[in-house]
């Protein structure tokens, strides 16, 4: 059995040493068990042991074919199991070796001729670029080329030169020739373009009469905030200012808008002040802010500028409505922002002016359940209420004989009329009680535009802000009286909840705040 074009061949002897195959020996058919080789290994037991152990080499001394010398040989065997035979192959060491140093020998061959080709390109690739520089070096001249990119650069509005640009000019400037004068010309023709831009920016970005920044100084810089920047903003408004424009002339009118921007630059130093257009200003504040120092801040710009105001019989007429709205916990995009600021400062004049307000969430999400009240006669009387979950003020409530769906619908329509601005995605959650899932109740709330949302079935706690205020109500003010006549307990319900619970009582909700301070915000100023 022979292999690699009849150079190698393999022997197989059972793995009781009796030997089954070895071309060209007598050994065919005989036990060879206790082989050994000149240096008494016995090979033979050493390459039936490998081959039972999955295979493996066996280094002894063997001769070559046609030889008596015992030359160094490896063998591998391997067992085939069915046939109990050990088969192997081998080659002698001095065999390696040739190939090996045979391959060395080729490799380094190849590695000078790989090396001898690389310098020859890199060679002529440098003796290009050298004959390269020198013909452009002799068509071009220095001088014009610095001088006409400079040119092109000017040309297309390019006025800052970079750093090799820079260093060229100043080279080309110090030459007594013409090159040089035509230099230091570019350079003063340069500084006053850069001259001119920087007022023509400036006049782009500032309002032009108050120094204030503009509208575009404004986009520009809400464009370079990143997106998490947490931003608040406040919406100023003179009142009152055409009244002063029509009755004492726009040189008062301007005086006035001074006034405010000067005064309005002293209080927030650390902010983007920015005159949105006539009598309108926008105040943008960066980063988280302290409410409580932020709305002091703008008290005191407030009255400091009324003060300033009252002391010119032309100007003591005006005053100043705000409305601010803060990022609390995240971003909030720019234009929803200003959307809110805006609202807060229309609520602002909507209350009589020279004040200000911050935008609330109010009436986004509503909450409504029955409860059970007892006169002292122990007749069961039925309470509705719906509470705003903003603040937990109570928007509604109606006390009446039957729990029906008509008394969710009175006291739900109670509430939208009570307020004089809703949500128009409006959301009102209950349980899944029979007069929250009826047909009429359902399509009311369709009709009114109300999302409704419901409690998981067995729940109670899905709805604890309702559970919490019917705990207060009768802990804290039902259980403390007796009524004898169900108009007394009507009206007793209806001033813990309006007047009490809204107005006076404070509520960990709210920061320890009534809720009527946490929906209104401060008063005036």
């Amino acid at each position: 059995m022979r292999y690699d074009n009849g150079q190698g061949d393999f022997t197989i002897d059972t793995d009781q040493g009796v030997n089954v195959v070895l071309r060209g020996s007598a050994a065919e058919g005989k036990l060879r068990i206790d082989a050994k080789d000149p240096k008494g290994r016995y090979y033979i037991r050493e390459m039936i042991e490998q081959a039972k152990q999955g295979g493996g080499f066996s280094d002894f001394m063997f001769p070559k074919p046609g030889l008596t010398e015992p030359l160094p040989k490896r063998y591998y065997t391997m067992e085939f199991a069915p046939y109990h035979w050990v088969i192997g192959t081998g080659i002698w060491l001095d065999q390696i070796d040739r190939r090996v140093a045979m391959r060395e020998k080729a490799f380094v061959q190849n590695m000078k001729e790989q090396v001898i080709r690389t310098v020859t390109g890199l060679a002529l690739l440098e003796i290009l670029f050298v004959l390269l520089a020198v013909i452009v070096g002799r068509r071009l001249a220095y001088p014009i080329q610095v001088a006409t990119k400079r040119m092109r650069e000017l040309g297309n509005g390019k006025l800052k030169m970079d750093v090799q640009t820079r260093a060229e000019m100043q080279e080309l400037s110090r030459r007594d020739d013409e090159f040089g004068a035509m230099s230091r010309a570019m350079n003063e023709m340069n500084q006053k373009l850069c001259d001119n831009q920087r007022i023509i920016l400036c006049m782009a970005q500032k309002d032009a009469l108050t120094g204030l920044a503009n509208r575009r100084h404004f986009t520009e810089f809400i464009h370079k905030c990143s997106g998490d920047t947490m931003l608040t903003l406040i919406s100023l408004d003179l009142d009152h200012f055409k009244a002063v424009n029509d009755n004492f002339g726009h040189q008062t009118g301007d005086a006035a808008l001074l006034i405010f921007a000067e005064v309005l630059k002293s209080q927030f130093t650390d902010a983007l002040n920015v005159r949105m257009g006539g009598d309108e200003f926008l105040v943008v504040l960066t980063g988280k802010v302290d409410p409580e120092k932020t709305e002091a801040r703008l008290q005191a710009f407030m009255r400091q500028l009324v003060a300033v105001y009252r002391q010119d019989e032309g100007l003591k007429c005006l005053m100043v409505s705000a409305g601010i709205a803060y990022a609390k916990e995240k971003p909030v995009p720019i234009e929803v922002l200003m959307n809110h600021s805006d609202e807060a400062l229309y609520k602002a004049k909507a209350c009589g002016r020279s004040c200000y307000r911050v935008y609330q969430e109010y009436n986004q999400k509503w909450a409504t359940d029955f409860t059970y009240l007892f006169l002292k006669d122990g007749s069961v009387r039925y309470n509705c209420s719906v509470i705003d979950l903003h603040d937990r003020s109570v928007v509604s409530s109606i006390t009446d004989r039957n729990i029906t769906t008509d008394l969710a619908i009175r006291t739900v329509k109670k509430a939208l009329e009570a307020q004089t601005s809703v949500s128009k995605n409006l959301i009102l959650h209950s349980d899944q009680g029979s007069q929250f899932t009826s047909k009429e109740f359902i399509e009311f709330c369709e009709s009114a535009g109300i999302t409704q949302s419901m409690s998981k079935a067995g729940y109670p706690y899905d709805n604890a802000p309702m559970e919490r205020y019917f705990n207060t109500l009768k802990n804290e003010w039902i259980y403390l009286h007796d009524y004898l006549a169900e108009d007394d307990l009507y009206a007793s319900v209806e001033e813990f909840a309006y007047v009490w619970y809204n107005h006076v009582r404070p509520h960990s909700y709210n920061g320890y705040k009534t809720p009527f301070e946490a929906r209104t915000g401060i008063s005036n100023y």
